[in-house]
């Protein structure tokens, strides 16, 4: 389960955490983190975007029991 550090630290610009798996989606990678500080999409609520590494996360997702965010690429 990913640590939403978007909760308790809403202004954090850096963070560290492992990635627990990834998976390919169309022209798309998925990434999921063990904690991660972007916010996902949320009742009409754009999610944030940024890097992750040197890779662009276009947008972070979830439902009840995962969280991911979406590469613009494959890394």
């Amino acid at each position: 389960m990913t640590e939403r550090r978007y909760y308790d630290h809403p202004y954090t610009r850096e963070f560290e955490a492992s990635v627990l798996r990834t998976e390919a989606r169309g022209d798309r990678q998925a990434v999921w983190l063990d904690r991660s500080g972007f916010y996902p999409t949320s009742g009409g609520q754009p999610s944030d975007a940024g890097l992750l590494g040197s890779s662009t996360l276009e947008r972070a997702e979830e439902d009840e029991h995962d969280y991911c965010g979406l590469l613009n690429s494959p890394t």
